[in-house]
C-alpha cells in the first residue's frame, strides 16, 4: 500500500471502498489547519534515509493537549520486484509502513497494522505488547485498518512540505540506522501514561 492509497482507501484495495472518505478529508485537513495555526506554522520532523528507504519522523501535536506531541513515523520502502522505483524522482509510489504512540493507533489500529504487515518492524519494541498481542475487541472488533488522525496530518505535512519528492531529501536526511529510535521515540505505553 501506498501512503496515497492508505488516504484514499486505509483498507486496502481488496476492501469496499471506505464511504464518508470526503467529510475524513474535510475533517482532517481542517483540524490540521487549526493545529498548524496554534503551533504558528512549524511542526518539528526528522528525515532519515538508506538505501532506497525513507523514514519521516514527526512530532504530531495533540489536537487537544497543549504542548503534547506524539511520534509518527512513516517508512517509505520498495517493495520485492519494483525495483524500477528506485529510479522515479519521488516517494509516491514507494510501499508505506507506520508507527505512532497516538492513543488511536496503540489502542484502536496497532494490532491490524501489524496484521497487515503496516508497522514498522523497527519500532515494534516501542509499541505497546498488549496492543500488538490482542486485537481491539471493542474498538475495532473487526481487527481492520483505518483512518489514525496522527497518520493523516502527518500525510497532510509532507504534501505541504512537498516530502514526497526526492529532492527535498537531498542534503538534509540523516543515514538511517534502528538505534536511532532509541532516544527519539516515545514508548507508547509511557505516551498514554504521560
Amino acid at each position: 500500500m501506498t501512503y496515497d492509497e492508505y488516504i484514499q482507501n486505509p483498507m486496502g484495495k481488496k476492501n469496499a471502498v471506505m464511504s464518508n472518505r470526503e467529510m475524513y478529508r474535510l475533517m482532517y485537513t481542517n483540524k490540521w489547519n487549526a493545529i498548524k495555526l496554534r503551533e504558528n506554522g512549524f511542526i518539528k520532523y526528522e528525515l532519515y534515509s538508506s538505501k532506497n528507504e525513507y523514514f519521516v519522523h514527526m512530532k504530531i501535536p495533540s489536537e487537544v493537549v497543549p504542548k503534547f506531541y506524539y511520534d509518527t513515523i512513516i517508512r517509505f520502502y520498495i517493495p520485492d520486484g519494483k525495483a524500477s522505483l528506485g529510479m522515479e524522482r519521488t516517494i509516491s509510489n514507494y510501499s508505506v509502513q507506520f508507527y505512532s504512540n497516538d492513543p488511536s493507533f496503540v489502542f484502536t489500529f496497532a494490532h491490524a497494522f501489524k496484521k497487515n504487515d503496516l508497522l514498522i518492524k523497527d519500532l515494534e519494541p516501542k509499541m505497546s505488547k498488549l496492543a500488538i498481542r490482542e486485537k481491539a475487541e471493542e474498538k475495532n472488533p473487526r481487527d481492520q485498518v483505518g483512518y489514525v488522525k496522527s497518520l493523516y496530518f502527518a500525510y497532510l505535512e509532507m504534501r505541504s512540505l512537498n516530502l514526497f519528492a526526492k529532492t527535498r531529501w537531498e542534503g538534509i536526511a540523516k543515514p538511517y540506522a534502528k538505534t536511532v529510535w532509541k532516544n527519539t521515540v516515545t514508548h507508547a505505553d509511557d505516551k498514554v501514561a504521560d
